[in-house]
């Protein structure tokens, strides 16, 4: 139903889509939705221009409800954040799991360094129509490569 590789848990395209089959399990279904809407708010402040890494470490944060943050990707786990900007669509189940570590540990990282208002306000810009590189350096008042270089 919702032609999603085998390892998602649900699709945003315009429409949150989680597929369901027999019993619901309720915090698993919660936790899918939660990050499902992460993605329908980030596409409503900047519908283009978003960095597949940024969208799915937001998604990933939102899911755990207030809980700790995603334990930090070990350091031969980590994926290059320019390697994770396209589409995580066809990566293999432990790709994705190495990209998802990835994505929420920087993330996290981006907010650490700047709290939600660097992400309010990069989201802002990409909305309003700048490139990723000057949104993020206006948002978080460093380039975007020093950040991809030093994150960790």
């Amino acid at each position: 139903m919702t032609q999603s590789p085998s390892w998602a848990g649900g699709l945003y395209d315009g429409r949150i889509r989680v597929p369901v089959a027999g019993r619901v399990d309720e915090k698993a279904l919660r936790r899918v939705l939660a990050h499902e809407f992460t993605h329908a708010v980030v596409y409503s402040l900047a519908p283009r221009g978003v960095p597949q890494w940024l969208n799915e470490g937001l998604a990933i944060l939102m899911e755990r409800g207030g809980e700790a943050p995603p334990p930090a990707p070990a350091e031969g786990d980590v994926a290059s954040l320019a390697k994770l900007e396209g589409s995580f669509a066809r990566l293999s189940s432990e790709e994705a799991r190495t990209a998802y570590a990835t994505s929420g540990a920087a993330a996290q990282a981006l907010l650490d360094r700047g709290g939600p208002i660097v992400i309010y306000n990069l989201l802002a810009n990409l909305g309003n129509g700048m490139t990723f590189e000057d949104a993020f350096e206006r948002a978080a008042l460093m380039p975007y490569s020093a950040f991809k270089d030093t994150w960790r």
